[in-house]
């Protein structure tokens, strides 16, 4: 598999209209590409981590509540 295929729709390809690339721009591209992947991953632990801690106090506060009636 040719190393550009899965990258379709990416930043990469914003460069590959120019007949020859530059190594620097391919590489910068691909950087980008991979911040914008472990930025979308860190939000998304985070909204995780907030539902979590969230469903986790409204349990708590259950068993609390069916403990004093």
């Amino acid at each position: 598999m040719h190393k550009l295929q899965f990258l379709e729709g990416s930043l990469l390809l914003r460069f590959l209209g120019a007949e020859h690339l530059k190594p620097v721009n391919v590489k910068i591209a691909q950087l980008a590409e991979a911040l914008e992947s472990v930025s979308a991953e860190i939000r998304y632990m985070q909204i995780r981590d907030k539902r979590h801690r969230s469903s986790k106090s409204v349990s708590h506060l259950a068993i609390i509540f069916s403990l004093i009636t």
